[in-house]
């Protein structure tokens, strides 16, 4: 009996995790409209990474906290890196002014 439970917690646990693993990588359209719809989680920043090669997003939703961050490279699917319960979207501040970006890259 303990044999069945246990063979059916993980035929669920493996279902879940395969649907996952379906929706980890969309086209970028697509991606925006599943986590639109899912979990009502809209783009609020983007950028490039440091050699260019990778356009990072990060979707969130105001009303609950969650969050989703993605990493697409050129011509390539979406793809989901990582996801969170509970995330504070913070206001837009300008670096001080003796702050160098060049030089957090060399």
């Amino acid at each position: 009996m303990m044999f069945v439970f246990l063979f059916l917690i993980a035929c669920i646990i493996g279902g879940v995790a395969a649907q996952a693993q379906l929706l980890r990588c969309l086209p970028h359209d697509g991606m925006e409209k599943a986590l639109a719809a899912g979990p009502s989680e809209y783009l609020v920043w983007h950028g490039l990474t440091g050699d260019g090669k990778f356009t990072v997003r990060l979707y969130q939703n105001d009303d609950t906290g969650t969050w989703t961050a993605t990493a697409q490279k050129a011509k390539l699917p979406e793809c989901i890196n990582g996801m969170g319960i509970a995330g504070t979207k913070l206001p837009f501040r300008e670096p001080p002014p003796e702050y160098d970006a060049d030089a957090t890259l060399r």
